[in-house]
Order: C-alpha cells, then sequence, then structure tokens
C-alpha cells in the first residue's frame, strides 16, 4: 500500500520538475531570441550603414545594405518604397557593387538617422555622427603614371585598427565612365597604393582621385546576422592627369 501510494508521489514530483525545467529554458531562450516574425527577420538580416561626408564640397553620401545570414549573404531587396530612410527621406535602390540603396546630398551632415523596415514591418533605427572619424587631407602630385604603382600619402594622422583608408578613381575614355576602388584596413597606415593597371586610361586623360578615411564601427544594437556602421571622411576630389 505504502508503495502504491509513494509511486504516484515520485511521478508528480518528476512532472513537476520537467515543467520547471521546460519554463526556465523558455525563459532563457527569450531573453537572448527575438520572440516575433518581425523581431527575427530584422535579427536575421546583417545591416550596413553608411555615411561619408566632404566637408570642401559641402556634400553628404549616404548609403545602406541588407544581406541575409552574414556580411557575404545575398542582398536581400526591401519591398516598402520607403522601407530604409535617412532622415526621413528614402534611399534608391542601385545598380552598383558598393552599396545596395544610396543617396546622395548637397550639404555637408554632422549627423543622421537611418530608418530601416523589414519586410514583415518591424522597424529600427541607427544614428551616425561625423565626429566619430578624424579628417584626412591627400597629398598628391599632378600627373600619375598608370603602368606603376601610385602612392598616396596623406595629412591627418596614421590609420587606426578600426579605420580603412579607400581611393576612389574616376575617369571617362570616351562614352565609357570607368571606377577603381582600392581598400586597405590595418592600424599604423600612412600611405596607399593605386595598383599599376588599374587605370586604363591614354595618356592625357583628366582622372578624378579621391582619399576616404572609414571608421567602421559596430551597429549599436546587435543581431545574430551581424552589421556594422561607416562613417567617411571624404578629403575632396583631385584632378590628375594621366602621364
Amino acid at each position: 500500500m505504502n508503495t502504491e501510494h509513494r509511486t504516484p508521489q515520485r511521478s508528480r514530483i518528476t512532472t513537476a520538475f520537467i515543467a520547471v525545467s521546460l519554463l526556465f529554458m523558455i525563459s532563457a531562450c527569450s531573453d537572448d531570441q527575438p520572440t516575433t516574425v518581425q523581431e527575427r527577420e530584422t535579427y536575421d538580416i546583417f545591416q550596413l550603414y553608411e555615411m561619408t561626408t566632404d566637408v570642401g564640397a559641402g556634400s553628404t553620401s549616404v548609403a545602406a545594405s541588407f544581406r541575409t545570414g552574414g556580411e557575404s549573404g545575398e542582398y536581400v531587396t526591401l519591398t516598402a518604397e520607403d522601407a530604409i530612410t535617412f532622415n526621413g527621406a528614402p534611399l534608391t535602390l542601385t545598380s552598383d557593387n558598393q552599396a545596395q540603396y544610396r543617396r546622395n546630398l548637397s550639404v555637408a551632415l554632422s549627423e543622421g538617422l537611418f530608418r530601416y523596415t523589414d519586410n514583415n514591418g518591424a522597424v529600427r533605427t541607427t544614428s551616425v555622427r561625423a565626429s566619430d572619424v578624424r579628417e584626412i587631407r591627400m597629398n598628391l602630385v599632378d600627373t600619375i603614371d598608370a603602368s606603376v604603382d601610385n602612392t598616396i600619402t596623406w595629412q591627418g594622422g596614421a590609420s587606426n585598427a578600426d579605420e580603412a583608408i579607400r581611393t576612389v578613381v574616376t575617369y571617362s575614355v570616351g562614352s565609357m565612365n570607368s571606377t577603381a576602388v582600392t581598400d586597405i584596413q590595418s592600424a599604423g597606415l600612412s600611405s596607399i597604393s593605386i595598383p599599376a593597371g588599374s587605370i586604363t586610361a591614354p595618356s592625357g586623360t583628366p582622372v578624378s582621385v579621391r582619399l576616404i578615411r572609414r571608421r567602421i564601427l559596430p551597429l549599436p544594437v546587435q543581431t545574430t546576422a551581424g552589421g556594422n556602421v561607416i562613417v567617411g571622411y571624404d578629403a575632396g576630389e583631385k584632378v590628375v592627369i594621366v602621364r
């Protein structure tokens, strides 16, 4: 009789233990994982936001990209026309390989706000400040030899570990427009080279060269897919001649 009485008791204790364990597991998961479909959509998307300011020209370029699963994942095309905005204005879907959405503004901004609405309606905002990146000034001669590496130095201090230095070279030959982009990220850099052969313009062609310091920061609110905010300082355009 005692045995028959204790067996249900052990069963009840075991059942209670399992129920408490499951409740604890669900609670623990809820602390770390998004709880709604909308949140999961946002958390599974790698988000990249960029703001580059050219103080000399009085202009700002902003861009945003969204990829599935991580930085090298496939682009996600947003369905709503205003799914990604900067200071309330929508960014435009582009066809270039440097950014998915872009907008150019004729004012040198000190700060701004990206607003992203994912395909399920969840909203995320990310602020950016121009003061988060140091100024840079380009040293460059008036001509360039396209057959050799061309080294560009600058004023404004060597690069930090969280900074990348970029050159953007653009030129036209007939009806063909070309752009060559070079990026280097490493601490202590004081120069960058435009590789030989990256400019395929004949002698006498005017070439636009830009030097940009880009500070790469983590997304303020991280997602499972990750994300970054890049703040850039554009040293301005210098036109040189291919010799």
